[in-house]
């Protein structure tokens, strides 16, 4: 539902000349270019590193972060984001089965990563990822929204925020004028 004027609003923000930029993650990597092309939106497939108000910046969606030691992930990961099957896909299944089976397996794991069992120990893995990458980078946030739980993570001169879900936890980041981020909670959802 919505999906129209989610669309419609995306592109009137972009017309306006508001930068919106998404990053694609487990369950919509395979968005194509239609954001880019009718919305006006930048698309991401893979972690940026960003330069704003003087801030660095490193903000990815956090699925493929810190998988090795697993290796069921890894492999799901990897065929996911295989382009030759992903045509593959594209092209030996009807759209109305691909879309069932998407909405399927996406069901799957938001049921088995139930609101009620998320906690905070879920960003550690993001968290883990920061520290490695921060000790050989010049970064002052982290952003991540993978593990659908707000955090707002500080240690030292480490900062890494995670973004919420929309339906249970929605949530955003905020970068002000002097470089300082924090984590909100978007009102319009209480």
């Amino acid at each position: 539902k919505g999906f129209v004027r989610t669309l419609g609003k995306l592109a009137e923000l972009t017309d306006r000349g508001v930068r919106v930029v998404f990053f694609t993650g487990n369950h919509d990597m395979w968005v194509g270019d239609y954001l880019a092309r009718e919305c006006g939106v930048e698309v991401y497939t893979s972690p940026q590193r960003f330069c704003l108000n003087g801030k660095h910046l490193f903000i990815a969606h956090g699925d493929n972060m810190k998988i090795d030691g697993q290796p069921v992930l890894k492999l799901l990961n990897t065929v996911f984001r295989s382009r030759t099957l992903r045509w593959l896909f594209s092209w030996l299944l009807h759209p109305d089965w691909a879309m069932r089976f998407g909405h399927w397996w996406s069901g799957k794991s938001r049921k088995s990563h139930a609101a009620d069992t998320l906690d905070v120990s879920l960003t550690e893995p993001l968290i883990q990822y920061a520290r490695e990458y921060a000790a050989g980078h010049d970064v002052d946030h982290f952003v991540f929204g993978h593990m659908h739980f707000p955090r707002d993570f500080r240690e030292g001169n480490l900062h890494v925020i995670n973004l919420g879900c929309w339906e249970q936890y929605p949530s955003y980041a905020v970068l002000d004028a002097s470089g300082e981020m924090t984590l909100r909670r978007l009102e319009a959802f209480r």
